[in-house]
């Protein structure tokens, strides 16, 4: 039941109003596997994919996790056994998922902001000239890509038809592909 808020892609030419736009902030697009983390008042850790079925959570991110305080529901990425949260939907305060985005990354970073081992906050970057050099960094750093958010919007489920208040700047484009058939001599 936990879904994500994905992300439409922009253009190098349309990322250039978000660098310079001062309600979009800037973090790193992770290469890994959406996970969607909700823990129960009970201590009960649980995941979701991107398409909102449950699936396993590796140990070092659950017990990572399972040592926070509270309830709550995060969203990242996982990398590895590396575990990059960006988004709080859920925490003692209740459902966040009408806060603006700037208050949802409030609460991630004093929630989860402490959590050692496999569970880091994705740094987020503010201001022209600093999500300017940071993209840069990462195109030259050979990384997937950069998000930006809009620090105004409330969440979102799912992907918009166009535009909307995350999106992605891809620097490496790429595939997923099955094989049919394997052909003698090729």
């Amino acid at each position: 039941g936990l879904r994500p808020q994905l992300c439409n892609a922009v253009t190098d030419k349309e990322a250039e109003a978000l660098l310079r736009g001062d309600n979009w902030c800037a973090q790193e697009k992770y290469d890994g596997r959406r996970l969607l983390v909700r823990k129960a008042g009970d201590g009960t850790v649980t995941a979701a994919n991107r398409k909102g079925l449950a699936v396993a959570c590796p140990e070092p991110v659950a017990q990572a996790l399972a040592g926070v305080r509270g309830p709550f529901t995060v969203d990242g990425e996982l990398v590895g056994d590396r575990y990059w949260a960006f988004d709080m939907l859920e925490s003692q305060q209740g459902d966040l998922r009408h806060s603006a985005y700037s208050e949802r990354l409030a609460v991630l970073e004093h929630v989860l902001g402490r959590v050692s081992g496999a569970v880091e906050v994705a740094p987020t970057v503010y201001g022209t000239s600093a999500k300017r050099a940071f993209a840069e960094g990462l195109r030259q750093a050979n990384k997937e890509g950069v998000v930006f958010k809009d620090l105004n919007a409330a969440w979102t489920e799912g992907k918009l038809a166009s535009a909307g208040p995350a999106l992605k700047l891809k620097f490496l484009e790429t595939c997923s592909c099955v094989v049919l058939r394997v052909n003698a001599g090729r």
